[in-house]
């Protein structure tokens, strides 16, 4: 079953009054598919997504160590564009272990959700560190949308409206394993 009908809106028509942002955690997706040796299929999201509503904004944030030469190329292809999050530092100027991506794709999300006629959020990683997102979301009466695979934080499955599944595909033999 689709998203489409998972949202109830049923038909073939796409539903023009709803109104989507898709933030994807880029290097949290990417490391679960790597698990089942998959990548994110970026063209199934979207198709999905579209059968759901008009996409507003598309954002993908990335750990700035992980935004190589091909990968702006091949996102921006796709519809997205990428925020690339610096890693945070310590008073000693030494690289903490923790990217500052959750906390960036949270601000923006909430900015978003609170001053845009959004209809639904759809928050594509399984980290709990999106609940506070989630719910700020709902308090502002949009629908939330989880995609995400098997490792989804137990406290985000719970308050999300909805859970896809994590859309993966084989890796390919052109480097685009993204």
């Amino acid at each position: 079953m689709g998203l489409f009908q998972k949202l109830g809106l049923g038909g073939t028509k796409v539903e023009k009054q709803n109104r989507l942002a898709i933030l994807i955690d880029y290097e949290n997706i990417s490391r679960e598919a790597a698990l089942e040796g998959k990548v994110l299929d970026f063209d199934k999201l979207l198709n999905e997504c579209l059968q759901a509503g008009f996409i507003d904004f598309a954002f993908i944030f990335v750990p700035s160590h992980l935004v190589t030469y091909r990968l702006p190329e091949y996102i921006y292809s796709k519809g997205f564009y990428i925020v690339s999050c610096p890693s945070a530092f310590n008073s000693n100027t030494q690289l903490k272990e923790k990217d500052r991506v959750d906390t960036i794709m949270s601000e923006m999300g909430s900015k978003l959700v609170e001053r845009t006629d959004l209809t639904h959020l759809v928050i594509v990683s399984h980290d709990g560190d999106f609940v506070r997102l989630a719910n700020l979301a709902k308090f502002h009466g949009k629908k939330v949308i989880a995609v995400a695979g098997e490792h989804i934080s137990f406290l985000l499955k719970q308050v999300v409206d909805i859970l896809y599944p994590l859309p993966l595909k084989e890796k390919n033999g052109s480097g685009n394993g993204y």
